[in-house]
């Protein structure tokens, strides 16, 4: 798991031995989207397993796409370690929920566990984070109150 001391230069350095870490374990970084809600809801955390897990098959996807075109991946070579992992099984085990926060792959919780964890990415240097409120089958009514705690908690401490 990432986890964020020093200066920033210090963060940059110990998410960069993170990302290099990755070919061991190549859906360890897949998960990169930050979502923001309440993780302890049962839909919620169904919801940041499939996407995890489709854009595994979907970068699979891409990957026999471009070979099929080319013949070979071309710049495109790292989508066949996500392709090969995600066709062995291990999507299942590497992107559940409590892995994906046990990695950091996720921002999820209330508004002071949100800051936390991205004020961890801030100190490696990470200035842009996507937040994706509705990636699957979330309430309506959920989405509209993390997107009125975001507002009113979250983005204030980065303004």
């Amino acid at each position: 798991m990432f986890q964020a001391k020093g200066d920033a230069g210090e963060a940059r350095e110990q998410l960069r031995k993170s990302a290099e870490a990755a070919p061991n374990d190549p859906l360890a970084l897949e998960a990169h989207a930050a979502f923001l809600g309440q993780h302890r809801d049962p839909a919620a955390r169904d919801a940041y397993e499939w996407y995890a897990r489709r854009s595994a098959d979907t970068i699979g996807d891409l990957s026999d796409w471009v070979e099929s075109r080319s013949g070979e991946l071309g710049t495109y070579g790292y989508t066949d370690k996500i392709r090969t992992a995600a066709r062995s099984g291990s999507k299942e085990v590497a992107l559940n929920f409590d892995a994906m926060m046990g990695r950091n792959s996720v921002i999820a919780g209330d508004p002071d566990e949100i800051v936390e964890r991205a004020k961890q990415y801030e100190a490696a240097g990470v200035d842009q984070l996507l937040c994706l409120l509705d990636p699957h089958d979330i309430p309506q009514e959920n989405i509209l109150q993390t997107i009125e705690l975001v507002g009113e908690h979250v983005i204030p401490e980065f303004s």
